[in-house]
């Protein structure tokens, strides 16, 4: 497999260099990249979809639904594959996937990440719980995850960590609910 962290910091200077890579198909190549089993290469291709998507919020809709729904099928997440799936969850299959995902959600956060999360993936882990939660199917999945409990227990533990005021609001709603 090629290094796509290369492809990353090039993709990062050069604005026209991106916009030809999106014009050539570069972000469906990169697509098949996160169905990989590797974590690591997952998050290089997520990172490189988002950087070439920076400046062409309509370069996101290249990435194939069926793509994205492999940032969360296994189990195995990164922080760029949470951030690529925010930057995508607008999109009615991928709400779907995020919303069938809870529980999985629940534990990259419970278990201070499952596969490869630093505090920013947790983060971003908390906005697509929130949203998910916002509909009915989400909010069951929720309550009815046998995780519940320390999940609450961990939420309440990162609300008194330094969090954006968007993140604090959004656990509080969580709690809410929970």
């Amino acid at each position: 497999m090629a290094k796509v962290s290369s492809v990353v910091a090039i993709l990062s200077e050069y604005n026209t260099f991106r916009r030809k890579v999106v014009e050539v198909g570069g972000i469906n190549m990169l697509a098949k990249l996160l169905r990989t089993k590797d974590a690591l290469v997952r998050n290089e291709a997520s990172a490189a979809i988002l950087a070439l998507c920076r400046d062409d919020a309509m370069a996101l809709s290249h990435v194939p639904d069926t793509s994205l729904v492999e940032c969360l099928s296994d189990g195995v997440v990164t922080d760029e594959s949470l951030l690529l799936l925010e930057s995508t969850s607008h999109r009615g299959f991928v709400q779907d996937w995020i919303v069938s995902s809870v529980v999985l959600l629940m534990k990259v956060i419970t278990q201070h990440g499952v596969g490869y999360v630093t505090s920013r993936g947790i983060q971003t882990a908390v906005g697509l719980i929130y949203h998910a939660v916002q509909g009915d199917a989400g909010r069951g999945r929720l309550e009815m995850a046998p995780i519940l409990p320390d999940f609450v227990e961990v939420l309440r533990d990162l609300k008194t960590k330094e969090m954006p005021l968007e993140r604090v609001f959004e656990i509080d709603q969580i709690l809410a609910i929970a």
